[in-house]
């Protein structure tokens, strides 16, 4: 018979297929032998062995109190874990056991090991244990991790003629495999015990041997080889183009070159560049390579973003990890909100466009616009209602998505995973109930059909076709992956029945999925390759780029973190060459170059995590021989020089703008020149139109900076909606005036009478406020010393009232330019200043004095310091009460005047009441003036100032007071630099104080 040759994969058969050889790969050989010549075991592969011994062991755990002892007490840290601790125990146990069985330590030596006293012999009974634990709950099935081992003794059972009509051939020959485990040498010595031919080919550096020399990669490999088989391995002599890799350093680096990045993202553009030239150059695609030695997604992320950029075909073997594919996550995401009932995680996923809205809602007659519209609607309400009160989690979940039909479908969707009354279930339960909810949110289905039209075009793709196509293919692969996970871990569980935590469940199957293979792509066909670095010995290449070659990670200098420590590995005399990692690491990297006609080898100044980085010895000795280094900072094309140029001019006179005493205006910080467009744009959303009046607290911004104002008015910016468990700031202050006003709309009766009964009024106003706070409850138990602390308000607020016999409360929570209205009362028009302003808004109070002569408006403030702030700047940065008593003044006809109130029951009894006449400040702003022409108030003119203004493109932030930008919700977008000082701390170019 032939020789067959026994290689890493699929490529390096085609590639001795052209030559005219026979070879298969040693995976396939491995499963070939074991189909027959051990017919009758199953053997299970690492994914359900690590599923089975967590079972096992929980199983055990619960029944047999020495599992973690050998008899004596339980170990108190392994007994007590729970959740995530526990499964990354159970992952570092099976880490253990697979490590000691692919080096053929069994229980025998274990029990040997585990017995006296110390740290090494504890560990040794955990692991014998729990080896005993994963092979009962495996049976009949076999760890896959014997499977050399047993192929071994099946081997020299079978004899030279079975074994060869096996194989199909006499003689074997391994190639361009550098990872040999005491597993796999196992049953290739049995080979070579029962054929007489089966030969090991190692790469070699042809030197001169020298005893006292540093041993090189190649010899280290050679020596872990040789010390499991009866026979030296044979040799094939490859050039030592970066040396030997130790003492000896490159006579020449003429093939190779240094890219020098800052961090990931240069180094990917630089890495596209180079491959982009390539390819240009006559470079075959499926001959170019891009390598990394150690996987690193932050590494990788930036890559595949510059390489789609470029247009280039690119395959990564393995992909992002399936948990992290949008459907997966989404999927995912279901299931914890469906374990937690969380507002805010429900609205997520029903926001995260996987949901099929017809069939989450059960109405496929509903068109699917409409039914989004409905998910974005419960989405809204769960997002900006704090949880409502409720007896269960579904209950308060209801209640705060608003409490309807729809409501109530979309939470028992998610009450198939948990329900209330049920706080665990066994893992085939929650497996099953996860298929019901993905079934029934119609993740599934969605998972395939988005950009369905991009498929229906027969032209090549491109932009965001091409970018959609993409997207669904992800989503297809990543959804079987998922299906396939769920497989094997109902398979892995199906003996169990204890119950587990919902938390233990997901990270079970987060590991499973992130440990499942990805579906085989074209992986050879006209694409460049992304791979391990390990995995591209024996590829005749055009060019290889090995990514992050940075000290410590090429090669890794960490022994890996293992329960098997070296003073168990002396216990159990487990053999392991304390340079072989490193060894394969810079012997796969010897292999690549020695076939390549181009090497790149990348090294970064940061590494992912931000820190400082080095190059590795490789890359300092190659450019010591001479190899050429090349940077990451590419120019740009001449057109984006020009844009990049115009937009660094631009943001350089902004910031500048904030750092010079005098502040120049010009356009490019807001002093837009005046046009029609702009008017035409700014006129509709600044009270220009009836129909769209501005509301008064819009205009107060434009008071306080007119930037402040044209990003809240014209761009619409606001901030987030989203409401936390306990109430902010904000909706403190909206409960406290919805209580306010309860409280004394249902007093209204009461205020006139006189001689007054405050123990009535009291007692009628907080009780309505009572039930106006109740609306907003909430789930929260904090929440009610919030409600306590506005009800004293209320309180304090009431009584500073009834003290006051001069007025008497008319109106609260008044509207005006606006459909809605409170009780009785009845909206306001919009208030109209001078033709050219319509405004809206609601005045918080509205008292009258008590002989009928004045009117007067009320604006709570949340503490003394910030109504005292505001009246001293009456007029100007605050214009709401002055603007709200003229209006007031128009619509009842009286003379008005008005304050701002702190609500906090300490300062109230500082704060003065409303001034004389003469030295009302706010009465001389709201009224009117006949000798001017316009008849306006000299609050009218000022908001008409400031509207007219922002029609003529005045959006300059200068804010009326530096203190403004303190708690400015726009802060950053006017581009003033945290550090930029106010004009009147810096000093003019004259050097005279500013």
């Amino acid at each position: 018979m032939t020789t067959l040759y026994v290689v890493p994969a699929e490529r390096h058969v085609e590639r001795l297929a052209r030559a005219g050889e026979r070879a298969e790969t040693r995976s396939s050989l491995r499963a070939r032998l074991a189909a027959a010549l051990l017919p009758d075991v199953r053997f299970a592969d690492p994914r359900a062995a690590r599923l089975t011994l967590g079972v096992a062991i929980e199983e055990a755990r619960g029944t047999q109190l020495d599992l973690f002892a050998a008899g004596a007490a339980p170990d108190p840290l392994l007994a007590e874990l729970r959740g995530p601790s526990w499964v990354r125990a159970v992952a570092a146990i099976d880490d253990a056991i697979g490590a000691l069985r692919a080096r053929g330590v069994g229980e025998a030596q274990l029990d040997r090991a585990a017995r006296g006293a110390g740290v090494a012999a504890a560990r040794a009974r955990t692991l014998v244990a729990a080896m005993r634990a994963l092979d009962r709950g495996l049976a009949p099935a076999r760890d896959g991790r014997l499977l050399g081992f047993d192929l071994a003794a099946a081997i020299r059972a079978a004899g030279r003629s079975t074994v060869a009509e096996a194989i199909g051939a006499s003689s074997l020959r391994a190639r361009w495999l550098l990872a040999w485990d005491p597993h796999d040498l196992a049953w290739w010595r049995a080979l070579d015990d029962v054929l007489g031919d089966a030969r090991v080919v190692l790469p070699w550096f042809d030197k001169k041997l020298e005893g006292a020399r540093e041993r090189d990669p190649l010899e280290v490999i050679a020596d872990v080889v040789l010390k499991h088989l009866e026979a030296a391995p044979e040799t094939e002599v490859i050039p030592a183009v970066l040396g030997d890799l130790a003492s000896v350093p490159p006579a020449s680096a003429e093939t190779v070159r240094v890219g020098k990045a800052a961090d990931a993202s240069e180094q990917a553009r630089l890495v596209a560049r180079a491959v982009a030239e390539a390819l240009d150059g006559g470079a075959r695609v499926e001959r170019v390579v891009i390598a990394y030695p150690v996987r690193d997604e932050r590494t990788l992320r930036p890559l595949r973003r510059e390489l789609g950029a470029r247009g280039i075909v690119f395959h990564d073997a393995l992909g992002p990890p399936p948990s992290a594919v949008p459907v997966v996550a989404a999927a995912l995401a279901a299931l914890a909100a469906a374990e937690s009932k969380d507002r805010v995680a429900v609205a997520r996923v029903l926001r995260s466009g996987y949901v099929d809205a017809p069939r989450a809602l059960g109405d496929e007659e509903l068109s699917f616009r409409e039914a989004e519209r409905v998910l974005d609607r419960i989405a809204r309400a769960l997002e900006t209602h704090a949880t409502a009160p409720g007896a269960t989690a579904s209950e308060r979940l209801i209640a705060t998505a608003g409490g309807d039909d729809a409501a109530r479908r979309i939470v028992s969707l998610f009450e198939q995973v948990s329900l209330f009354e049920r706080d665990a279930k066994t893992r085939i339960e929650r497996v099953r109930a996860a298929r019901r909810l993905f079934h029934e949110l119609g993740i599934a289905a969605r998972a395939g059909r988005g950009a369905l039209g991009t498929f229906a075009r027969d032209e090549a793709p491109s932009g965001v076709d091409r970018a959609e196509r993409l997207a669904v293919a992800r989503d297809v692969r990543a959804w079987e992956v998922l299906e396939d996970a769920l497989d094997a871990y109902e398979t892995a569980a199906a003996s169990s029945a204890r119950p587990i935590d919902a938390e233990v469940f997901l990270l079970e199957l987060g590991e499973l999925l992130d440990a499942s293979a990805q579906l085989p792509g074209a992986g050879r066909a006209a694409a460049v390759r992304v791979t391990r670095l390990a995995d591209v010995a024996g590829d005749e290449l055009d060019l290889l780029v090995v990514l992050d070659a940075n000290d410590g990670v090429l090669p890794r200098d960490a022994r890996p973190l293992s329960l098997v420590t070296e003073s168990l590995e002396e216990r159990v005399k487990m053999r392991r060459d304390a340079g072989e990692h490193a060894a394969r690491d810079l012997a796969a990297l010897a292999t690549c170059v020695a076939e390549a006609r181009s090497v790149l080898l990348v090294t970064t100044a940061e590494d992912g995590s931000d820190a400082p980085a080095t190059p590795a010895r490789v890359v300092v000795a190659a450019l010591r021989a001479g190899a050429a280094a090349i940077a990451a900072d590419l120019p740009p094309p001449a057109a984006r020089i020009a844009d990049v140029a115009r937009r660094a001019e631009r943001e350089r006179r902004r910031e500048g703008f904030f750092l010079d005493p005098r502040r120049p205006e010009s356009d490019v910080v807001g002093a837009l020149s005046a046009s029609d467009a702009i008017a035409g744009v700014v006129g509709p959303e600044t009270g220009l139109l009836r129909e769209r009046p501005l509301a008064v607290t819009s205009i107060e911004r434009f008071a306080q900076c007119a930037f402040k104002g044209y990003a809240h008015a014209v761009l619409a910016a606001r901030e987030g909606e989203e409401q936390q468990e306990l109430p902010d700031a904000r909706e403190e202050g909206n409960l406290g005036h919805a209580a306010l006003a309860a409280a004394f709309l249902a007093t209204r009766v009461e205020w006139p009478l006189r001689p007054r009964d405050p123990a009535r009024v009291l007692a009628k106003g907080l009780a309505a406020a009572e039930d106006a706070l109740a609306l907003a409850a909430g789930h929260a138990p904090l929440r009610a010393i919030v409600r306590l602390r506005i009800r004293e308000s209320v309180r304090a607020v009431l009584t500073r009232a009834l003290e006051e016999e001069t007025w008497d409360f008319a109106l609260a929570e008044q509207t005006f330019g606006s459909t809605r209205s409170r009780g009785a009362q009845e909206a306001w028009p919009p208030f109209d200043a001078g033709g050219v302003l319509w405004l809206r808004g609601s005045v918080d109070r509205v008292d009258r004095q008590h002989d009928g002569a004045r009117v007067r408006v009320i604006d709570y403030k949340r503490s003394k310091s910030t109504a005292q702030a505001s009246m001293t700047s009456l007029g100007e940065a605050a214009i709401q009460v002055p603007l709200y008593a003229a209006i007031g003044a128009r619509n009842l006809g009286l003379p008005a005047t008005g304050l701002y109130l702190p609500t906090q029951p300490r300062d109230l009894a500082t704060t003065p009441a409303t001034p004389r006449v003469k030295d009302d400040r706010v009465a001389e702003l709201a009224a009117a003036r006949p000798a001017a022409p316009s008849a306006l108030s000299a609050i009218e003119e000022r908001v008409v100032s400031l509207a007219v203004a922002a029609r003529r493109g005045r959006f300059t932030p200068i804010p009326i007071r530096e203190s403004e930008c303190t708690h400015c919700s726009m802060s950053g977008g006017c581009r003033k630099p945290r550090f930029a000082m106010s004009p009147e701390d810096e000093l003019l170019d004259d050097g005279a104080p500013a």
